[in-house]
């Protein structure tokens, strides 16, 4: 049997890792509600539950430049297995919590460790192609998603542990989710610091056309993430998205709670649900990548976004004759859906996109940093907005959404024409280069034995002036419109 190369045991240890970050967010939030009400005397949490949930995305959001600056320094390895550590260390406070307080320092170090993600990204970024990149990035949200359905799915047997003792240490409904996570991160660790290694570049991929770039300030560096167009703009977006999605997901266990009496086993049947929704939305997306733009799949992600918000206030406006506004279980399922299917279309193309635009080698750690960073202010914002909304009036929600939707709208169509990066600058030029090699040291024929001329089987074809003319044509207009993007 063939062994496995390290190439492929990097594969395994990059995508293990981004599914330990989905079964992190997928069994603990399902759990948590509970949990922290448990530990407070079976007080009302909601508010602190909505603090918790932001304090992890606002950890990672904290510390993204410090470990975007280290991946562009260190190696992936290194820097990889110390944020392995801190997830774990994170993982073990929450299941070993006596009280919130400590749950809250557990999610604050499990958010810094969550910057194994934009690790994860980076790694597809430097071993990669700009034709394969989108799908590749596909994959990843693919294999990130199915581990958010694997949460729940591994949350519904632990919800039905009753408190038992291992010697000094508790293991119930509430804290079983942190033991299983401490395991699976010391997996990671082990799997990081014997099966691992750096990225090796592949042919064609940004790592491997590197040149040698002139040495800039650290100001210059970060100058350049904030001030180019495209790059702001999907930054803006990024943060819409997850600000987005953290609503949905916050709101959804208290309202459930509320409306449908479902408790920590029905709702993480329900998570399963939107994630499949997910998986199957991304298997669409993976198929579409190499035949559709990649600006055209987030503008329909956008879309749907706002065909979400409209359906959302049309349900809560028809529910607010009620005396206690609630919406039918069918609505909200479907309002779910529609969220929860335009986020597979962003998650999916704004890290490939992100990387185009920028095209520069030295960035590109700091760059899926600063995706991440915007990842988790949208993840602070959005919990803090659906708390609000669950203590005053759930219009407030889709009306703030709607807003931010706007905006980002107008932001992606004034900027429409500068996100065209089928093909980066390097790789026209080096086309148009082996072009001009084909049509003038190519033999159109070839002698034969007699010493005459006959037809070569490979000879190219001869061009006649009017396809040489639209081939011309059609690179110019591409690489105009590639640098339009650069340059914007």
């Amino acid at each position: 049997m063939p062994c496995i190369s390290e190439r492929t045991w990097s594969w395994i240890t990059i995508c293990f890792a981004v599914t330990l970050q989905g079964i992190d967010y997928g069994i603990i939030i399902p759990s948590m509600l509970e949990y922290m009400t448990e530990l407070n005397g079976g007080e009302d949490v909601t508010l602190i539950f909505g603090i918790v949930v932001s304090i992890f995305s606002t950890s990672s959001l904290v510390t993204a430049p410090l470990f975007g600056w280290a991946f562009d320094k260190y190696s992936m390895r290194s820097v990889m297995i110390v944020l392995t550590i801190i997830s774990g260390l994170g993982a073990l406070l929450y299941a070993l919590a006596i009280n919130n307080w400590m749950i809250l320092i557990g999610r604050v170090l499990c958010g810094a460790g969550y910057n194994i993600f934009p690790g994860s990204s980076l790694y597809v970024v430097q071993t990669t192609t700009l034709d394969e990149r989108s799908g590749y990035f596909a994959k990843i949200t693919l294999t990130f998603s199915i581990a958010l359905a694997l949460g729940p799915a591994i949350n519904f047997p632990l919800s039905k542990i009753h408190k038992t003792y291992f010697g000094p240490f508790q293991m119930s409904q509430g804290s079983a989710p942190g033991w299983v996570m401490t395991g699976l991160f010391v997996m990671s660790g082990l799997l990081y610091a014997f099966f691992f290694t750096d990225p090796v570049p592949k042919e064609g991929s940004d790592k491997e056309t590197e040149v040698i770039l002139p040495q800039r300030s650290w100001k210059e560096d970060w100058k350049i993430l904030f001030t180019k167009g495209p790059c702001v703009i999907l930054i803006i977006t990024q943060a819409l998205v997850l600000f987005t999605q953290t609503t949905v997901e916050t709101i959804l266990t208290p309202l459930t709670s509320k409306w449908y009496h479902f408790d920590a086993s029905w709702n993480s049947l329900l998570f399963t649900g939107m994630v499949g929704v997910i998986v199957l939305f991304l298997v669409i997306i993976n198929f579409l990548t190499k035949r559709v733009q990649d600006r055209a799949l987030l503008m329909t992600g956008h879309l749907i976004v706002g065909f979400g918000n409209v359906m959302f206030v049309i349900f809560l406006v028809l529910a607010r004759h009620e005396e206690n506004m609630w919406i039918p279980l069918w609505q909200f399922c479907i309002v779910t859906a529609i969220y929860i299917a335009a986020i597979a279309f962003y998650q999916s193309i704004l890290g490939s996109l992100f990387s185009k635009l920028l095209n520069d080698k030295a960035l590109d750690g700091r760059g899926q940093s600063m995706l991440s960073g915007a990842s988790s202010l949208g993840s602070i914002l959005g919990p803090l907005a659906s708390t609000a909304a669950i203590k005053s009036n759930l219009l407030f929600v889709p009306s703030i959404m709607g807003g931010l939707w706007s905006i980002v709208l107008c932001l992606l169509i004034a900027s429409w024409d500068y996100m065209y990066v089928d093909q980066s600058l390097e790789e026209l030029e080096a086309e148009a280069a082996s072009n001009k090699d084909v049509n003038t040291s190519w033999p159109a024929t070839e002698p034969n034995s007699s010493g005459g001329e006959s037809k070569g089987l490979l000879a190219p074809r001869s061009r006649t002036s009017s396809e040489s003319g639209a081939e011309t044509s059609i690179g110019s207009e591409r690489l105009r419109q590639t640098n339009k993007a650069v340059n914007f």
